[in-house]
């Protein structure tokens, strides 16, 4: 019984992968995607000649990609960011206002 358990969660964690289903930690920040909301995010902060980046520059850069937004939140010098992608995979970084660097979640 143990052995056939064990079996059906190896053959659902292949067939996950096989599919494209995201098997991954939450703030994963090197997906394609996240890559491309790090750059976008690094661009917009630079075209703000030393401004910073606020909730609503965020939102925009991650909305125009597809995510859904479920909190953006300010503290300690940087945003937290809850999101799910496009794919409803949810995500979970940080932001620095100054640069748009996109940091893991344990940063």
């Amino acid at each position: 019984m143990i052995k056939r358990s064990l079996a059906v969660v190896v053959l659902s964690l292949s067939l996950a992968g096989a599919t494209g289903m995201a098997i991954a930690d939450d703030g994963d920040i090197h997906t394609p995607e996240m890559k491309d909301v790090a750059s976008a995010l690094a661009e917009k902060a630079a075209a703000l000649n030393g401004g910073s980046l606020t909730t609503g520059d965020i939102a925009e850069v991650l909305q125009s990609r597809g995510f859904r937004i479920e909190e953006i939140e300010r503290g300690d010098g940087k945003f937290e960011v809850e999101a799910k992608t496009p794919a409803g995979r949810e995500v979970e970084f940080y932001v620095r206002p100054q640069n748009g660097a996109v940091l893991p979640d344990d940063d």
